[in-house]
């Protein structure tokens, strides 16, 4: 299989004369280089979007009242709702507080998990 210059190739001159001047065996000529780079870009796109909706919900689903009540005790003079406010907050705290730069570490861990995953899926 022939290499595309564009990945391959680290100077800009050498890509040029591999792609246009002089045609080396085992790379892919200029417009099949073209052709796979857009692929790829198109592929980053479609893995970049679908990664970004996985990583949002799945953020999001941690964080709904949902999950919180499930995890609450059964209460029976308590507030339910200050029960929930609590846990809530020890949750965020504690997502939070395992990570230098907080909910933003987490969504992006979350977000290159579910990139991967979409890249795979191509």
């Amino acid at each position: 299989a022939d290499n595309n210059p564009l990945k391959f190739v680290p100077g800009t001159d050498d890509i040029l004369e591999i792609m246009f001047a002089r045609r080396r065996s085992g790379y892919l000529d200029a417009r099949h280089s073209v052709e796979d780079a857009f692929r790829d870009l198109k592929t980053h796109e479609f893995a970049t979007y679908a990664a970004m909706q996985a990583a949002l919900s799945r953020l999001l689903d941690d964080l709904s009242p949902e999950a919180i009540s499930k995890k609450l005790p059964p209460t029976s003079f308590t507030s339910k709702k200050g029960l929930a406010w609590d846990a809530f907050v020890a949750k965020w705290r504690t997502m939070e507080e395992a990570h230098e730069n907080g909910m933003l570490d987490i969504f992006l861990a979350y977000f290159s998990e579910a990139y991967a995953k979409a890249d795979k899926q191509k």
